[in-house]
């Protein structure tokens, strides 16, 4: 940086990490509030972290969930991989008040040609009374698996 004024200069630097990337790195899980659909020639848009299959995500910023205004509830796990490897293993654990209610397949699908991966499910509101939960994504990624987790509460 070059002060004109005091013609003084000086210098900063910073100390970047460059992750190791044989193991996944694995954003924050989030409930997805709403969703934008992209236009197909919006190269911005569809480069956003948050974009996936032409959608660009919202998230939930803690809003309870109304099960009379939505019908499903979608959430979205960030994942960054070597390029060219396959996508790991991962579950979706549902739990309340400390219990562990159910453990399902969590399909990540496939990183794009940068490794990127944005992961979408859906579970069904119906399924759920209201109340608190919290959802955990656990991805096999090496010695020891990867946990994500996310609250929320379930309104009718």
């Amino acid at each position: 940086m070059h002060d004109g004024k005091a013609d003084r200069a000086s210098v900063a630097t910073a100390t970047v990490t460059v992750p190791d990337l044989t193991r996944p790195l694995v954003g924050d899980l989030f409930l997805v509030a709403g969703t934008e659909r992209l236009a197909a020639d919006d190269q911005a848009g569809q480069s956003h972290p948050l974009a996936a299959n032409g959608l660009l995500l919202y998230p939930n910023l803690g809003d309870p969930i109304s099960k009379r205004a939505a019908s499903e509830i979608a959430f979205a796990l960030p994942l960054v991989l070597e390029a060219g490897s396959a996508a790991p293993e991962a579950t979706l654990q549902l739990a309340a008040q400390g219990q562990t209610l159910a453990e399902i397949p969590f399909p990540l699908g496939a990183p794009d040609a940068q490794g990127r991966l944005l992961a979408v499910g859906r579970l069904p509101s119906a399924a759920f009374p209201p109340g608190e939960y919290e959802l955990r994504a656990v991805v096999k990624g090496g010695a020891e698996p990867i946990v994500r987790t996310t609250t929320m509460k379930v309104v009718d």
